[in-house]
């Protein structure tokens, strides 16, 4: 029997990924989320801005960044807070009297929340 050999096999190559392609979306699930029209909005910019397919695609490049630098998520999960830099609940609280611009059970609240923070200190 005779065999056929290919010297070049750029197009298995090619077939390969089509057909992970294929197993991939075969394997997906459906995740609905609710953004601001604003947003959505933003996302089709970009969609279109960095020739994306469609919002699914670009969001699994975004999810595909984060796990390649996780730090984002943490960037992310913080924005835009800014960590204080004041840990002292005794100079908080004294600030925030000093103003004259909150109620005697805000501060009392505050004094609270601050209590129970593991980053504020006493």
């Amino acid at each position: 029997m005779d065999y056929l050999v290919i010297e070049n096999f750029w197009f298995l190559d090619r077939l390969d990924k089509v057909w992970q392609g294929l197993l991939l979306y075969l394997h997906m699930s459906t995740v609905n989320i609710s953004l601001p029209s604003s947003q959505a909005n933003y996302i089709d910019q970009l969609v279109v801005k960095y020739g994306f397919a469609n919002r699914s695609e670009f969001i699994r490049s975004i999810i595909r960044l984060v796990a390649y630098k996780p730090n984002l998520v943490e960037e992310a999960a913080t924005f835009p807070f800014v960590t204080p830099k004041e840990r002292s609940t005794k100079k908080i609280i004294n600030s925030f009297i000093k103003s004259n611009r909150y109620s005697k059970e805000f501060l009392k609240d505050l004094k609270e929340g601050l209590g129970q923070s593991d980053y504020f200190q006493s």
